[in-house]
């Protein structure tokens, strides 16, 4: 009886986790708040595109609010239509790019 029972409660734990886990989302960020501070730091942002550079496997967009940061996206399933001027929502990690920093994008929303 002890073991269903911690057999039951264990897979409710991990259905739990998994539902919470996938329904997560990072707070949006504002472009200007990020700095070396936040490096690894999983962010959301939103603004629009000024830039849109293609490097043959990925992207670096360049996304402007009051300030501007590179987001790298790598090529793939979601290759919506960047242009600039469209609004972006980007999630992904900060990391140091010589003296700046840049998010590269694991999601990519277009408006």
């Amino acid at each position: 009886m002890a073991l269903r029972f911690s057999l039951v409660s264990a897979f409710i734990g991990l259905a739990v986790i998994l539902v919470v886990s996938f329904s997560y989302k990072p707070g949006l960020e504002h472009v200007y708040d990020i700095g070396r501070d936040d490096a690894n730091k999983f962010v959301r942002v939103k603004g629009k595109i000024s830039s849109v550079d293609d490097k043959g496997a990925f992207y670096i967009i360049r996304v402007s609010e009051v300030k501007e940061i590179s987001v790298v996206f790598f090529k793939g399933k979601n290759n919506a239509s960047l242009s600039v001027g469209r609004e972006i929502e980007a999630s992904g990690r900060v990391t140091p790019f010589g003296n700046k920093m840049e998010i590269v994008a694991e999601k990519v929303d277009i408006d």
